[in-house]
């Protein structure tokens, strides 16, 4: 074979850069250039001087007004309220304490008793410093005597206060007749002054004296045959048909110091031999058909029958009445101290038994105002007098039928010369004479 070709010979190697070459060297400095003197200037005259022209000074520019507040803050949000406490025990609503019917009296801590008097005697109820109230004990006749109401009841009411312009005003109440009475004794006076009756001119004359009298009246409507209470100061006009009075009045006295409701109540006894006469209801169409339905024995709604009979027979006069009054106590302003009476004693605050006659059982009632219990007049349908709450029970315990136990003393205490007697006029008495 032939021979192989020879490798091939390497490259050579690249020739270094040249140098490069050195940097120019810096010029000379030049030499500094010659000095001179400067040259001499003549003095120049100052310019002449011209004073501005005058003008006032400019006022100031009006100061911007200021910044208004920045709004509050926004208050933090309340707290989340508590879970709701559970709900009390509903209570009765507070009662009036009363003094009436047998009659029944009722103190602040809702105790029922007795106080049965004397028939055609006078006792005190009431008596504190400014304040007395006297009433007159009668015994209910024979034909009147009901369930509740066996024996005495209260009947015309005296009331004396300490006038704001000096003296004692003496206010009465006639039980049989629905009359009110006014009299004024001053301290030099041996006697009251004379009496007004009226009652625009009682309660003219009562106000001057510093006591606002507020009197209504119990009226049936022969055309709904329903009755009211009329409030005689707010409707002053008189009760005209198909409107009549019924024969019952409610008299509120507010002092500074003592507020006390009278309300005149009655029984009816319908005659037997006498009929209604249905043709005097002849103009109103509801009242004579209730009179047929009573005149033919008819069906009558149960809740009606008494009440139409006792409507129709009073404005037909077919039925007899026998009046009484109850007495009620809703706001005295004194301490227990002060206060005394058969009723006053227990009308301000709880006051035990008497030493002998055990502990007081409360009915679970919060205190009320004193009454004597003696049958409000209905609202509208009720209108039987008599049958409020029934009398103490046998079983109260050794309480019996004049105050025992719930009284200071005996009733007979109590008893005063008349109903305008009042100061110093019994052995407990905190009404002196009043100041001129």
């Amino acid at each position: 074979p032939p021979p192989s070709p020879p490798p091939p010979s390497p490259p050579p190697p690249p020739s270094p850069p040249p140098p490069s070459p050195p940097p120019p060297s810096p010029p000379p400095p030049l030499p500094p250039p010659p000095s001179f003197p400067p040259p001499f200037l003549p003095p120049s005259s100052p310019p002449p001087f011209f004073p501005p022209p005058f003008s006032p000074p400019l006022p100031p520019p009006p100061s911007s007004p200021p910044s208004p507040p920045n709004p509050p803050a926004d208050p933090p949000s309340p707290p989340a309220p508590p879970a709701d406490p559970p709900l009390p025990p509903l209570a009765p609503p507070p009662r009036t304490a009363v003094a009436g019917d047998d009659p029944v009296f009722v103190g602040v801590d809702g105790v029922a008793y007795e106080v049965r008097g004397e028939a055609e005697s006078i006792f005190n109820l009431v008596s504190a410093p400014g304040t007395s109230v006297n009433a007159k004990f009668v015994a209910v006749p024979q034909k009147f005597q009901h369930y509740d109401i066996t024996d005495t009841v209260l009947s015309s009411v005296g009331i004396a206060f300490c006038s704001i312009r000096g003296g004692t005003i003496y206010i009465g109440i006639d039980a049989p007749t629905g009359e009110l009475s006014y009299s004024l004794l001053q301290e030099r006076q041996a006697t009251p002054s004379s009496r007004i009756v009226g009652s625009d001119e009682v309660r003219a004359a009562a106000s001057f004296h510093g006591v606002k009298i507020v009197e209504k009246q119990f009226c049936c409507d022969l055309r709904s045959m329903r009755c009211y209470w009329k409030d005689i100061d707010e409707e002053p006009e008189p009760v005209k048909l198909p409107s009549f009075k019924f024969g019952g009045s409610m008299i509120h006295l507010r002092s500074s110091q003592a507020q006390i409701t009278v309300t005149r109540n009655s029984m009816a006894v319908f005659n037997q031999e006498e009929e209604i006469p249905c043709d005097k209801f002849a103009s109103w169409h509801s009242a004579f058909e209730a009179c047929q339905l009573i005149a033919l024995n008819e069906e009558v709604p149960p809740a009606k029958g008494n009440e139409w009979a006792l409507i129709l027979s009073t404005f037909a006069k077919t039925s007899d009445r026998f009046f009484f009054t109850q007495v009620d106590l809703p706001v005295l302003t004194y301490s227990q101290s002060q206060v005394h009476g058969l009723l006053g004693q227990r009308a301000v605050s709880i006051t035990p038994l008497q030493a002998g006659y055990g502990d007081i059982e409360l009915p679970g009632i919060p205190l009320r105002s004193a009454t004597s219990e003696g049958m409000h007049m209905p609202e509208r349908s009720e209108l039987e007098a008599g049958a409020s709450e029934p009398s103490i029970n046998s079983d109260k315990g050794p309480r019996g039928h004049q105050g025992e136990g719930m009284i200071e003393g005996v009733y007979t205490d109590y008893a005063v010369h008349s109903l305008h007697t009042h100061e110093n006029s019994f052995k407990f008495s905190r009404f002196t004479q009043c100041p001129d």
